[in-house]
């Protein structure tokens, strides 16, 4: 691949006329200096466009039908969080195998949550929740899940404190994160958490306690409203200092503005 200006994007500089040598799927050689092509190479001039690393999406909820899309767009590599388990494991696999097209796969555990009240509504929002109610059940679902090579845990905000640890502790033996939809970023910090995932948690520190209550007893009552209510709450004066407490905590925050974006 020659002719074409390459984006180093760990310093920002731009690499003009840059060969790239590949064998098989290989990056081989990276050079500024001419390479010599003999007549078993494939030449590819690209002469007046860029060339970057793959693109990486760190939360989707991958589809039967997003393999292409994912590719035709540079998105090389995905971690999925949150789908029906058994699926989602083979379809990593495969695309790992070579069987199917499709960008690197990664994959989470299924939504660890506390169980709802009878009858709630958050019973049939989603199928790939999984209820962990004490920290035996905790012990149990990490230890099956560790085995079936997950590269994340997600949580939801109704699990304890103790399970919350018991699960944290057993994702930092495996070398794994921890992240999801917390409480708020106290709970998260407490906790041991890698990051959140969302606004939820960081609109609920930019709040009185008592609107964050009311919002908290309606989110049962009416799925799906919860998240929008509070993002649109938000006192962004107070943003900055939650901020400040995720940095000092190395918690990292992935918003998903596209969500918001999208309603």
């Amino acid at each position: 691949i020659q002719g074409g200006t390459i984006i180093d994007v760990r310093s920002g500089a731009l690499l003009p006329n840059t060969a790239i040598v590949m064998e098989n799927d290989r990056i081989t050689a990276i050079s500024k200096d001419p390479v010599e092509i003999t007549n078993n190479d494939q030449l590819l001039d690209v002469t007046g466009q860029y060339i970057l690393p793959g693109l990486i999406d760190a939360h989707v909820h991958y589809e039967d039908f997003a393999p292409e899309l994912f590719l035709n767009h540079g998105v090389t590599t995905v971690l999925d969080l949150g789908n029906d388990f058994e699926w989602i494991k083979a379809t990593s696999e495969a695309i790992r195998d070579g069987w199917i097209p499709g960008p690197r796969l990664y994959y989470s555990t299924p939504h660890f949550d506390a169980s709802p009240p009878e009858g709630s509504p958050l019973l049939l929002q989603r199928g790939h929740k999984h209820f962990v109610n004490s920290v035996d059940e905790a012990r149990k679902a990490m230890t099956e899940y560790l085995a079936q090579g997950i590269s994340a845990v997600k949580i939801y905000e109704k699990l304890t404190p103790d399970v919350l640890g018991t699960i944290t502790r057993m994702a930092e033996r495996a070398n794994i994160p921890v992240i999801g939809h917390y409480l708020d970023a106290e709970t998260t910090i407490a906790t041991g958490g890698t990051g959140i995932e969302h606004l939820y948690a960081i609109a609920r520190n930019a709040q009185d306690i008592e609107t964050a209550q009311i919002i908290r007893e309606l989110s049962d009552q009416r799925p799906g409203s919860l998240g929008l209510g509070i993002v649109a709450s938000i006192d962004w004066n107070k943003i900055p200092g939650v901020i400040d407490q995720l940095i000092e905590n190395n918690v990292y925050l992935n918003p998903t503005l596209m969500i918001y974006r999208s309603v």
